[in-house]
């Protein structure tokens, strides 16, 4: 995650009085974090200090890890009040948006803010609250991606500062949104990816003795890579063959300028991982090798290469060769561990089958002898007849109650459960392409069986949709529970909800948010880089 701010050592004095001695913090992009202290402690001074509102006498801050200050990446919302005579909302918000290179569009700022409304109103001739309103305005017109705020609701009601606080978090999840959108990797990748770009550190500092024109184009280059590379993850179809083929012509570019074809390892990673869900796997990775040979012959001639280069030339060979067979075998790997992990408790799952099964045979037998036994003793008895038929009945009632539970557990023990479904789904994807990504599937052993299986009828629609209609590569879906709640994340990589109307209508969205009503649960249906499914359903006690 990237360090938002970061503050070292910084210490400040007004006359002889210590005001901050020695603070040191670190703050992450997408964190709200709060400075308290009694008045007079130094908060202010110390958001005035990173702002570059007043001098620290020693220590530094930097932020987004930038060593020069950049007021276009933060927003201030000080203490005081700002009320200029004759100046309405509007004009103010206007003109500040000028001071910025990016600044947010003038609607959002005034949704954000809630000053729909006051847009021709004077400053001076607001109230307090809606003062402090328009400083939160002021504050985002910059489109700042760090935000200080300093006794921002000062002066509100209670309903407005709860509205505010709840502007805050949203402007939170829009960051992190933005990240998971065009920054981070997928989560389903694990942190593999991560540990793969710590390659790119040799690469750098090839391209670092480069002649400096050369230097900045190749630099260029390497980022749009390393985003081509990361997009990968994210692409469906036609758009993984196009992505490697971009990964394809930008490593061969950067191999010819700086000798160096390491990067063509991603790429193999790529194909590699792909290539069990992709039709057409040789229109890439025939190219991939013939490129990568060119690249590494240019980098070490065979003929003229020097011996010290030969340790080198091995280790790239092995490595660039073999980067698609490796992954594609870690690849087949990993899922035939979930696979034999699901069966393995399939198998649990079918031994209580059959145990049922057997408890039914034996003791459904018995149960019925007995009753009728019961009957034909009523019909006998002579001695005592009213309490003896008493007697019977109590048996005869006893025996059918015991015989309608034992029917009972057998029907509830072959609902379907949630691994069965999954195994059965796992092949009608791989038949249609699309790779299957599970998180906490063996939770689900114990949940409640009517619950599994609604969740399972709602997974095989969901996989007969995202097969038919979402052209995406990957069906993920992933178990999670709570003190009182079980949560499910469906969600594939193709086009969604609204960008065709009968993928939208044939999800049957209205018939899963049926099945999940009747459990008294909640779905909700988003686009996330594809169509997205949460759905929460509460624990009871019989659970």
């Amino acid at each position: 995650m990237t360090t938002a701010l970061e503050v070292r050592n910084i210490n400040k004095k007004y006359k002889n009085k210590v005001i901050l001695n020695d603070i040191n913090f670190s703050i992450q992009s997408g964190e709200i974090v709060a400075l308290i202290g009694k008045n007079g402690a130094g908060k202010s001074t110390l958001v005035n200090i990173i702002t570059k509102l007043i001098q620290q006498d020693s220590g530094q801050s930097k932020i987004f890890n930038k060593e020069k200050f950049d007021r276009n990446l933060i927003g201030v919302m000080m203490q005081e009040n700002i009320s200029l005579d004759r100046i309405t909302v509007k004009e103010i918000i206007k003109l500040t948006r000028t001071y910025y290179r990016n600044p947010m569009s003038y609607q959002a700022i005034l949704a954000l803010s809630e000053l729909q409304n006051y847009t021709n109103h004077p400053m001076d001739k607001l109230s307090g609250g809606q003062k402090r309103k328009l400083q939160f305005a002021l504050t985002l017109a910059g489109n700042p991606d760090l935000i200080f705020l300093d006794e921002p609701t000062v002066g509100m009601d209670a309903e407005s500062r709860t509205k505010f606080w709840k502007h805050i978090d949203e402007l939170k999840k829009q960051m992190k949104k933005f990240l998971k959108k065009h920054v981070l990797f997928p989560s389903y990748v694990g942190l593999a990816p991560y540990f793969w770009l710590l390659w790119l550190f040799p690469a750098v500092s090839v391209l670092l003795t480069l002649p400096t024109i050369m230097r900045n184009i190749t630099l260029i280059l390497l980022i749009i890579f390393v985003k081509v590379y990361r997009d990968c993850f994210l692409a469906r179809d036609k758009g993984v063959v196009i992505n490697i083929f971009c990964q394809l012509i930008l490593a061969a570019t950067l191999s010819f300028f700086a000798r160096y074809p390491f990067l063509y390892i991603y790429t193999g990673f790529i194909i590699g991982t792909f290539s069990i869900n992709m039709k057409n796997a040789k229109l890439v990775i025939v190219p991939y090798y013939v490129l990568s040979t060119i690249s590494l012959y240019l980098a070490y001639p065979l003929p003229n290469m020097a011996v010290g280069d030969v340790p080198a030339a091995i280790i790239n060979y092995l490595f660039i060769f073999g980067t698609i067979p490796a992954s594609n075998s870690l690849s087949k790997s990993y899922r035939l561990g979930k696979q034999n992990n699901r069966l393995e408790l399939i198998a649990r799952h079918s031994e209580r089958d059959r145990i049922a099964q057997q408890l039914h045979d034996n003791l459904g037998q018995s149960f019925s002898m007995l009753a009728l036994k019961a009957e034909l003793a009523e019909k006998l008895l002579e001695k005592d007849p009213v309490l003896a038929k008493q007697q019977l009945k109590d048996i005869a009632a006893a025996s059918r109650q015991n015989l309608d539970l034992v029917r009972e557990i057998v029907a509830d023990m072959k609902h379907s459960t949630i691994l069965q479904t999954l195994d059965i789904q796992q092949s009608n994807l791989d038949k249609s392409g699309i790779m299957l990504h599970t998180k906490n599937e063996e939770i689900t052993v114990d949940w409640n069986k009517d619950i599994q299986n609604t969740i399972s009828q709602i997974i095989t629609e969901l996989v007969t949709n995202a097969i038919r209609y979402s052209h995406g590569n990957l069906f993920s879906v992933t178990f999670s529970q709570k003190k009182n709640q079980y949560l499910i994340t469906v969600h594939d990589n193709g086009i969604g909800f609204d960008k065709n109307i009968s993928y939208k209508n044939s999800f049957g969205l209205s018939g899963i948010k049926k099945r999940i009503d009747y459990l008294d649960g909640n779905v909700s249906f988003d686009n996330d880089n594809g169509a997205k499914i949460d759905i929460s359903i509460p624990i009871v006690k019989d659970d």
